[in-house]
């Protein structure tokens, strides 16, 4: 097979100024040049231009009579989108936390369960060519984290005590979601149930479900384009009936799919429909602003609008 030879990235920087002209010639209506000058200088070109995709033909063009500010709406968003998952987002990652903490300890009646390998499956626990164990890694970690960590909780137990390890309702503060989801991941089913069960889901569904919202969590935390973005984790449902919303393979990896999952544990964590109505009114008022552009209007409710 022949190599082919990529060429050497050879784009030269442009001023404010040359990117202005660059995006008009391509047909983009600017009105107001503070405006656009303000966000290339605050937002950056590369973060916008992805913004500019919805409003272009096939080629680098704009489609006739795309303004700059049909840009910026569309930015502002995706910003706003952002800060309403988060919220729940929030509260869902510190139920999964408490869950795990609290049904495991009991179960166990040990502060410490996450140290017990007959908590795990085979795979965590099993040693490697170099006679370390994933277990023994996440530990290894875990212990490199508090040391690391400056809570005020964190000074006042080793202070108090000599344990290497925090007891587990102190230990799931200190731990990334990541990290929390993995352990979630490696424990054998019996004691994963206790946890799906506090959220009325299967193991395979929960499981499915906690990791997507993290991805979901991660593109948010770096301020990642949701709106229209398909994710890398495909939301997975073992029982028809532990959804309310439709969640097909049409929409496991938009946004609109994770935002019936995110509404689910809402409404077992804070049976409240206000989030749910922040989250339709924001999508409401957004096609709404686009009354002059029925194409956006289309992608902005197949890609966020939750299914009836």
């Amino acid at each position: 097979m022949a190599t082919i030879t990529k060429p050497s990235f050879s784009k030269p920087p442009l001023s404010v100024k040359d990117l202005i002209e660059k995006i008009n010639s391509r047909g983009l209506i600017i009105d107001d040049t503070e405006l656009i000058t303000r966000a290339l200088q605050k937002i950056g070109y590369y973060r916008l231009s992805i913004y500019f995709k919805p409003f272009m033909s096939h080629g680098d063009n704009f489609i006739e009579n795309t303004v700059f500010d049909d840009i910026t709406k569309l930015y502002q968003f995706d910003c706003n989108l952002r800060f309403i998952c988060i919220t729940a987002l929030e509260k869902i990652e510190v139920a999964f936390r408490a869950a795990m903490c609290d049904r495991l300890c009991l179960q166990t009646n040990d502060p410490y369960w996450f140290l017990r390998e007959e908590l795990f499956i085979p795979n965590f626990i099993t040693a490697d060519s170099d006679g370390n164990t994933s277990h023994n890694k996440f530990l290894a970690k875990l212990e490199k984290d508090i040391r690391h960590c400056n809570e005020i909780f964190i000074e006042s137990f080793k202070n108090k005590y000599s344990d290497t390890y925090l007891p587990s309702w102190m230990m799931v503060q200190v731990l990334p979601f990541g990290d929390c989801v993995y352990l979630y991941k490696n424990l054998k089913r019996s004691n994963k149930k206790f946890i799906s069960d506090e959220f009325g889901l299967s193991i395979e569904t929960f499981e499915s479900w906690i990791y997507g919202l993290r991805v979901l969590r991660n593109h948010i935390a770096h301020y990642g384009r949701i709106w229209n973005r398909v994710f890398s984790a495909t939301l997975t449902v073992k029982f028809k009936n532990e959804l309310n919303y439709n969640l097909s393979e049409d929409n496991s990896r938009l946004l609109s799919g994770y935002i019936a999952v995110i509404d689910h544990f809402m409404n077992i964590i804070d049976p409240n429909p206000q989030w749910s109505q922040e989250y339709t009114n924001c999508v409401n008022k957004h096609i709404e602003m686009f009354s002059h552009k029925t194409d956006i209007q289309e992608k902005i409710k197949k890609y966020t609008l939750l299914s009836e």
